[in-house]
């Protein structure tokens, strides 16, 4: 009886993912940077083969409950996390404005496209110039951190990245921005990598409704498409965003800089 309580508990038991700095950069350590595609093709990779055999099976997950595993992190959390974020997110608008004054110091990332390593490396850096702590936190209420979108993409590493990303959202609510991309606006995700990561990794949903496709779908809505920095000294503002024009008409259509990324890739 206390056998099959016990493999009841590592079994239903909640992987802990990696929460700070030095977590994730032990997790990155031990996976391969740029593992070999199916397909060998770099435009589109097919990383079905790598993702499954980087799926959490029983043994793993016995490993860690004996304290011997802890190189891996919970499909489960990531679920509950972005149910938590799609909540957070739909109390802001789509079109965020921050007052600017001289002290605002803005980090603001490019599209990741699920690049874990890189964006671990970045982390770290920015630990070492004391804008984040190990942690995550920044370490100032002026600090911001702006991501333009295009989050996920041909990486094997979307869903880690993404929770790294989510997780710095949680740490810092009004602080850091998570964009819409093309691949978030346009679900260019759900045919390509991330959509069969998801598939391999995600965990089986209670129902279908629940799905952590329907789950991620809902997230990519609620986030914003634009970042507005007003400029009180120049009565001028600075427009961040990965789209062209602003998605909403009823912006201030006279900004005296316009930082806009956009790739039809």
């Amino acid at each position: 009886m206390k056998k099959i309580i016990w493999l009841a508990l590592f079994i239903a038991m909640e992987l802990t993912p990696f929460s700070n700095i030095k977590k994730a950069e032990e997790y990155a350590q031990k996976k391969i940077e740029y593992p070999d595609s199916d397909n060998q093709n770099w435009l589109t990779p097919d990383y079905t083969s790598y993702i499954k055999f980087q799926k959490v099976s029983y043994l793993k997950k016995l490993l860690k409950f004996l304290g011997y595993e802890s190189d891996y992190w919970s499909p489960k959390t990531f679920n509950q996390t972005i149910m938590k974020l799609t909540k957070i997110n739909s109390k802001f608008p789509k079109n965020i404005e921050i007052e600017v004054s001289d002290n605002e110091k803005f980090i603001i990332f490019g599209a990741l496209g699920g690049a874990f390593h890189s964006l671990v490396r970045d982390l770290k850096e920015l630990e070492k110039k004391e804008f984040i702590n190990n942690d995550l936190k920044l370490k100032f209420k002026n600090h911001y951190i702006i991501f333009l979108g295009n989050v996920v993409g041909t990486s094997p590493y979307n869903m880690e990245t993404l929770f790294l990303v989510t997780d710095l959202i949680q740490k810092n609510v009004g602080q850091v921005f998570y964009l819409e991309g093309a691949e978030e606006y346009r679900e260019f995700w759900a045919d390509r990598t991330f959509g069969k990561e998801i598939a391999i990794k995600g965990i089986s949903p209670s129902s279908k409704k629940d799905s952590l496709k329907n789950l991620m779908k809902d997230f990519f809505i609620t986030l914003p498409s634009t970042v507005v920095l007003n400029l009180p000294k120049s009565k001028e503002s600075i427009l961040i965003s990965y789209f062209t024009k602003p998605k909403d008409t009823k912006l201030n259509p006279k900004y005296g800089i316009s930082l806009e990324f956009h790739s039809d890739a």
